[in-house]
């Protein structure tokens, strides 16, 4: 949805300060998610901040478009991610690329809160 509202922007703003990135805290899960760069006509490519509390699980049964290009950059924490049927164990610093085509399925498993950095490209 922010993305289509995103297209009808006549002139998308190049320099986005902190304070005006989109936030957004689940209220069943925690997982809190910053629009670091967030969708806007002329731009394939978006970048989300997010950080999902220990413990916590949040699963897609279908990617919103299918293909979509993902690059996760763990910035600290761990998360076990299931793309498809196959679990992924990142940990700081690592880095998972991906075509989002299936389910996925995120799941902190603590002691800390996992953080990290989607940049996703539309196909």
């Amino acid at each position: 949805m922010s993305r289509l509202l995103a297209e009808v922007e006549a002139d998308p703003q190049q320099f986005i300060p902190r304070a005006s990135q989109p936030v957004w805290t689940d209220p069943e899960t925690g997982f809190h998610r910053r629009g670091v760069s967030p969708p806007a006509s002329g731009y394939m490519t978006e970048m989300v901040e997010g950080t999902l509390p220990p413990g916590a699980v949040i699963a897609y049964q279908a990617p919103p478009v299918a293909g979509l290009e993902h690059h996760l950059w763990m910035l600290s924490g761990r998360l076990d991610l299931t793309l498809d049927g196959t679990r992924h164990a990142l940990s700081a610093g690592d880095t998972l690329r991906y075509r989002l085509t299936g389910g996925s399925r995120f799941h902190c498993p603590g002691p800390d809160a996992a953080h990290y950095v989607i940049a996703i490209t539309r196909p």
